[in-house]
């Protein structure tokens, strides 16, 4: 019988089941009893002789008491021991039967040692949201093991990152792009915590990405938590420095009356950090392109058929007239008035208004280079090249017509025009004679008439 207890205490340890402790204690007791010889003659008495007399009643009493011990044993229920090898051991968990692992609380016992033990429970518990916020509450990261669907929810998710920032991780990208998670995963984690209470002038787009990339949250939602985290408000950052727009939040760059003071302080460079919607309001767009006309560049394509916008926008610059829509940039009116400040607007009017020739005569006039941008059956038009020389003799080189190159009044006109007076009171000419013709060589030009 010492054997079999042996035998029992030995499978017991096998199967890393704490009643050994049972099993070792029942064999000291067995250790006791007669020996091998009367237990013998125990093990043979039948059960219905009248033992008063045999001097190992008390023996064979207390080995008959111990029996129903043993058949508790051998059972392959063994509840109790379950239960005890979980209490003790969470990784017992992963052999235990279907019923031991769907018991709630067992399984919230074994997460309390290890987030891990959540793997092993059965599917019903990690699916169930009551228990998986419980288990979450205990050990954040063990949203790892929760069923999928449990994820993407808003209440599991929450309880997992106010437990342990790091549980984001596990988050549907839905609920990682949440600046509110995000926020609560900063506050609850330890090195992003620190990485948060960096002075924001000293923090940079490198800590953003580093903060996003220890929570795999979207760097979006890390901005925006970030700036919700601090206590001054964005709007009297934003005025004491517009650059601040770069990194706000939507809301603030969403904010008409904090863009419209920032467009004043920045000299119209802040419509272009504005929110969309704002971007597409004439209003603030005009505005912005009374102090830069490149600015046009920004402002909501509905808005570059604006005719009025369009003229402030190339009245201030006349570059402007680039971004303009197709419709305008076809208006002669509008591109006589960019032409105004250089000849070099004519290469975006359209390519009706460059074969025009009351446009070509008129912008020649007002700057001579700009022939290098007229049709090609324009730029042979002998008054509109005189018109160019005239005005900027230099013009003369965008003319590929020999004829015209080698025209004798066109030549004189290129030595009496106003940049070649200019040029030559400078002392910018050489004059030299080969064979009886006087030439007259620019020095700062490479070119000879």
């Amino acid at each position: 019988q010492r054997e079999a207890l042996e035998a029992l205490a030995a499978e017991l340890r096998a199967a890393s089941l704490t009643p050994t402790v049972v099993a070792e204690s029942m064999v000291e007791r067995s250790a006791e009893e007669p020996p091998e010889e009367e237990q013998v003659a125990v093990a043979t008495a039948s059960p219905g002789e009248d033992d008063e007399d045999d001097p190992n009643a008390p023996k064979a009493a207390e080995t008959a008491a111990m029996l129903p011990t043993l058949e508790t044993l051998k059972t392959p229920e063994r509840e109790g021991s379950w239960r005890a090898a979980v209490l003790s051991d969470w990784r017992q968990l992963m052999r235990a039967p279907l019923d031991v692992r769907s018991e709630p609380s067992l399984v919230l016992a074994a997460v309390a040692q290890s987030p891990d033990a959540l793997q092993h429970a059965a599917p019903s518990l990690r699916g169930n949201k009551a228990f998986a916020i419980q288990a979450v509450g205990l050990h954040g990261v063990a949203l790892r093991h929760v069923a999928h669907h449990l994820q993407a929810d808003i209440d599991v998710v929450t309880e997992a990152v106010e437990q342990d920032g790091a549980a984001l991780r596990y988050a549907s990208a839905e609920l990682r792009a949440n600046s509110d998670l995000v926020l609560a995963a900063i506050q609850a984690s330890g090195p992003a915590r620190e990485a948060s209470e960096t002075p924001w002038r000293s923090q940079s787009s490198r800590s953003s990405r580093a903060l996003a990339s220890q929570l795999c949250a979207h760097p979006c939602a890390v901005r925006d938590a970030l700036h919700s985290e601090h206590d001054v408000p964005w709007r009297a950052r934003v005025s004491r420095d517009w650059r601040r727009l770069e990194q706000a939040p939507d809301a603030i760059r969403g904010d008409r009356q904090v863009i419209l003071e920032a467009i004043e302080d920045s000299g119209g460079e802040a419509f272009a950090l504005a929110d969309e919607a704002l971007r597409a309001d004439c209003e603030l767009a005009m505005e912005a392109v009374r102090w830069r006309g490149t600015l046009l560049r920004h402002v909501d394509p509905a808005l570059l058929a604006n005719r009025a916008l369009v003229l402030k926008a190339v009245q201030q610059d006349w570059r402007a007239i680039e971004y303009a829509a197709p419709e305008l940039r076809a208006d002669k009116s509008l591109v006589l008035e960019a032409l105004q400040q250089s000849g070099d607007a004519l290469q975006f009017a359209s390519s009706e208004l460059r074969k025009d020739r009351d446009l070509a005569l008129k912008a020649v006039s007002m700057d001579g280079k700009a022939v290098k941008h007229l049709a090609r059956d324009i730029v042979e038009d002998r008054a509109v090249v005189m018109g160019a020389v005239k005005e900027n003799w230099a013009s003369l080189r965008f003319v590929e017509s020999a004829e015209l190159r080698g025209d004798t009044e066109i030549a004189e006109l290129a030595l009496t025009g106003v940049e070649t007076r200019k040029i030559w009171r400078a002392g910018a000419f050489s004059c030299e004679a080969t064979d009886g013709t006087l030439v007259y060589r620019s020095t700062e030009e490479d070119c000879v008439h």
